[in-house]
């Protein structure tokens, strides 16, 4: 859904996820470059996890860097927030705004 969002906007979309750079795709158009991390949720609640490595980029809060959030998601009526940051807040283009919770979580195995 992303890459088509973009591409609809004139965006040359790459997709960059297996390079694990802590978003999964660029999208170009001119001098814009944009970095674009995808989510998506099943409900309309919009709670997304990141990665530690998507966090860490997330968190230095790049100019170029996008959020982007698909809410119910496996519905036939998905709704799209595209999130950048302004002066230090998260906002799109409807002036939602993200709560951002850091959690700390562990990856536990049987050896």
């Amino acid at each position: 859904m992303a890459v088509s969002y973009y591409e609809t906007r004139k965006f040359i979309v790459k997709s960059v996820e297996k390079e694990n750079k802590g978003w999964d795709i660029e999208a170009t158009k001119g001098n814009i470059k944009l970095h674009v991390e995808v989510k998506g949720s099943q409900g309309n609640l919009g709670v997304v996890e990141l990665t530690p490595n998507e966090y860490k980029y997330f968190k230095s809060k790049p100019k170029n860097y996008c959020l982007f959030i698909v809410q119910n998601a496996l519905t036939k009526k998905p709704v799209v927030n595209e999130f950048f940051c302004h002066k230090g807040k998260w906002t799109d283009y409807q002036n939602n705004s993200l709560d951002i919770k850091q959690i700390i979580a562990a990856q536990i195995k049987i050896v």
